[in-house]
């Protein structure tokens, strides 16, 4: 008894090992983000989020014309929250973000656990997914893909424990889940989507059964969508035109190169062709070019096209309703940012990326190959540190936190109180730097104040000046 014990024993600390050290990895990898201040849009969601009675806070649910977002669960009442709890603490939203993307972590692997039957492929997906080098941009700048996420995994897996129990709790619970889903995300309407896919095709469960279960789903997702035409701001900027188009293609072939480790900026370097770099930065980053598409080539080759041929050859059962449903998955999660084909960021795979490992995994240990799995995580981890250190030098968070973080230490220095309808002008020597203060909105919020107003340039001071009568002080601000 006492060896048998001991064996359990023995067995739960491995178990705890495994699941600990992608978390561990992750949190090395993007430590660095722990350190960002806040910059660009986190401005701007300091600003409609600040409120001095509950009725303003109430009015958090209703549709701005400013913004084509609907997310007041998510924007204005974390960032509120955060302001109320943490003041201007950077690193306490950084901790936030952390925490949202480990505990997803976790939520994913019990999840998958039910998906795939199998602990060993559950954990290896969910692996994939911790230490993707796209979640640079859920760390190092916004997290509402990460809230969005986590809900999303969380109610996928209470209706799955709902089929199995029945209890009414249960299912009353992931409706409310759901309804708060959609203030905090609007790519939650892919769930009741993705999980009726699963019940009725891959576990196939009767279809009146699904969707008597879903029913109340479909019609909170009709409603939502409804209001979300009606009320939520078309604003007349290209970035944001829908459309489904042969960008949109190019747009899916990037995204699932993404899921790669491959760099998002290549996208943005490429010239009119689909996947040929730009001479110059060709010429700056060619080991980088070299060593991330020669290791996403042998990531496809080892994750993919080893596995279907073992399985071909050794005749493996292979469950092609699974199969289906993760390309499916991918396809219902992706597909919505395909309609904005001039809008691509690697953000947007959090929820997708997972059906793409999932079908890695899947194939992998259907090879029963002892040692392929640590193959793949540890080519895996060298491809998400390469691409994270060129992220960490070269992408635009780093800089505009820096420029932003000095820009509030400096102005409180020299000016710890401005008084209403100061004017602060700022000479700046980088004009992109503006972006990180997104205008007016680093200052206003700092200040908590909407009459104050700063320029960038001595033109935009002058023709302020001789556009209005109105006497305001102005404050000079050098560092």
């Amino acid at each position: 008894m006492n060896n048998f014990n001991r064996h359990i024993k023995k067995q739960r600390i491995v178990k705890f090992i495994l699941v600990i050290t992608p978390i561990l990895v992750s949190l090395y990898l993007f430590r660095f983000t722990l350190n960002y201040y806040f910059f660009q849009d986190d401005w701007f969601n300091f600003n409609i989020s600040a409120i001095n009675s509950t009725k303003e806070l109430i009015n958090f649910l209703k549709f701005r014309d400013d913004i084509i977002a609907y997310r007041p669960l998510e924007i204005q009442t974390q960032y509120f929250l955060i302001r109320y709890i943490f003041g201007l603490n950077a690193f306490a939203f950084r901790v936030i973000n952390f925490s949202l993307l480990f505990i997803s972590y976790i939520l994913l692997i019990y999840l998958l656990r039910n998906i795939l039957k199998n602990s060993k492929a559950a954990l290896f997906s969910a692996a994939l997914w911790v230490t993707s080098s796209f979640h640079f941009m859920n760390l190092g700048m916004i997290n509402y893909h990460l809230w969005g996420t986590m809900f999303w995994l969380m109610n996928f897996l209470l209706i799955l424990r709902f089929t199995k129990t029945k209890k009414n709790a249960l299912y009353l619970l992931s409706v409310i889940l759901y309804v708060i889903s959609l203030g905090i995300w609007e790519f939650a309407i892919s769930l009741p989507i993705i999980v009726t896919a699963y019940l009725i095709y891959a576990r196939r469960f009767k279809v009146v059964d699904v969707l008597k279960i879903f029913l109340p789903f479909y019609l909170i997702t009709s409603v939502y969508l409804i209001i979300r035409h009606l009320f939520v701001a078309h604003l007349p900027i290209l970035e944001y035109e829908t459309t489904f188009n042969l960008e949109s293609l190019r747009a899916l072939f990037w995204y699932i190169l993404w899921t790669f480790n491959i760099p998002e900026e290549f996208k943005k370097q490429i010239a009119d062709n689909l996947i040929f770099l730009r001479g110059e930065f060709l010429k700056d980053f060619w080991k980088l070019v070299l060593v991330t598409f020669s290791g996403a080539v042998l990531l496809i080759f080892l994750g993919i096209i080893y596995p279907l041929y073992k399985t071909l050859k050794n005749k493996i059962v292979v469950n092609f309703r699974l199969i289906t449903f993760f390309f499916f998955w991918f396809g219902v999660a992706i597909f919505p940012v395909l309609l904005l084909p001039n809008h691509n960021f690697m953000m947007y795979l959090t929820l997708p990326s997972i059906a793409i490992y999932l079908f890695i995994s899947y194939l992998t240990f259907k090879t029963n190959h002892k040692y392929l799995p640590y193959a793949i995580f540890f080519l895996w981890i060298v491809l998400s540190f390469v691409t994270v250190r060129f992220y960490r030098i070269n992408m635009f968070p780093a800089s505009y936190q820096k420029v932003s973080n000095d820009f509030v230490a400096n102005i409180k220095r020299k000016y710890p109180y401005l008084p209403p309808k100061a004017l602060v002008y700022y000479h700046l020597s980088f004009r992109p730097d503006e972006q990180a203060l997104l205008d007016q909105n680093a200052i206003q919020a700092l200040y908590k104040d909407q009459t104050i107003n700063i320029f960038y340039t001595k033109e935009s001071l002058r023709k302020f000046w001789i556009n209005t009568s109105e006497k305001r002080p102005v404050y000079l601000y050098t560092f």
